[in-house]
This record gives structure tokens, C-alpha cells and sequence, in this order.
């Protein structure tokens, strides 16, 4: 995408719809200050579509077909390819295998929990993903889940649990919302 360019790609509102539910509404954060989603709209430092041209910006003149491979990062001209939607902070990378044919709530996810491990396709949308990895701790190798302890969600302006006691209270299964 060149720079400056102003190009938003035809994925559909319920690719919207799905990446803005998922990513906690309008609250920039991380479920289980673990799994931050790309934000659908500019007005966040995590921006989908920003990060998505970067990405293809960067590719255009790199060698980088092997950080994507098998696969290649989504091109509105061409089939298949990837447009990523997530992180973890142990490097994981959440995708979409996005094909303009398909609707984008159909897409499957393709993710990696490091950088250097094989892709895994998952016939799964962006919403089971995300719960599986914060509440299904037989989802090996992404979960985080600890089954006794509560799933969160966390904006990135905190308040950030500071102690062991502030993570418990957090967790603790017998919260109130």
C-alpha cells in the first residue's frame, strides 16, 4: 500500500463487526493482559489496517516470503493470504487466511505461538480463538487459561496489577463483574 495511500479494502461489515467485538469494543487492551487484538479503526497504535500495510510496504522490499511461508500476506489482486489481527506477548502471531472470495467471517485463523514454530490453519472464527485461548487450557500450544482463576480483560490504560495480591484479586473466580 503506498504511503499516505487511503485505501480501505471491501472485507465486509462483519469483518468489522467480528474485530471490533473481539477486541473488547472501543477499550484498546489484552484478554488476559496476554492477547492483544489489531484495532479495526486508525485511532489506536494497534490499527488493523495500518499494521497490514506496513506489513506489505515492508515486504515489497525485503526478501521476506519466508516469515509468512507457506503462506504470503493477503493482496486484494491475488487469492489467499494473511492480514493479522492479534498478538501475545510471547511473540505468537494471530492471523486471518483471508480470500476475497470467502466471506470474512468465514476466514479461517492461522496462527503461531513463537515466531520461528509451523503455522497452524484453524477452521475457527476470530471469537472462538480468543476464547479458547483464555478459557480452554486443552487448547495446546496457545492457551493461557488456568481454570480455577477467572479470564480478564485489560485496557492498556490499567490499572496494571502491580503485585501477586493485585493479579489474584484480578483472577479470583469469586469476583463480582
Amino acid at each position: 500500500m503506498p504511503a499516505g495511500s487511503r485505501w480501505k479494502p471491501n472485507w465486509g461489515s462483519s469483518c468489522r463487526r467480528t474485530s471490533k467485538s473481539c477486541a473488547g469494543g472501543s477499550r484498546p487492551g489484552a484478554f488476559y493482559a496476554y492477547l492483544d487484538l489489531l484495532r479495526p479503526t486508525d485511532d489506536h497504535a494497534q490499527a488493523l489496517l495500518r499494521t497490514w500495510g506496513s506489513y506489505r510496504q515492508w515486504a515489497a522490499g525485503h526478501e521476506s516470503a519466508h516469515l509468512w511461508a507457506p503462506y504470503e500476506l493477503y493482496e486484494p489482486d491475488k487469492g489467499l493470504g494473511l492480514i493479522q489481527w492479534g498478538s501475545d506477548q510471547t511473540e505468537g502471531e494471530c492471523y486471518w487466511l483471508a480470500d476475497r472470495s470467502v466471506e470474512p467471517d468465514r476466514w479461517p485463523v492461522v496462527a503461531r505461538w513463537d515466531g520461528i514454530e509451523p503455522w497452524r490453519q484453524l477452521d475457527m472464527s476470530t471469537a472462538e480463538f480468543v476464547y479458547r485461548v483464555i478459557a480452554d487450557p486443552a487448547f495446546k500450544p496457545f492457551t493461557v487459561a488456568d481454570p480455577p482463576r477467572r479470564p480478564f480483560y485489560l485496557p492498556h490504560w490499567g490499572p496494571f496489577p502491580m503485585s501477586a495480591e493485585d493479579w489474584n484479586a484480578l483472577t479470583d473466580p469469586n469476583r463480582g463483574s
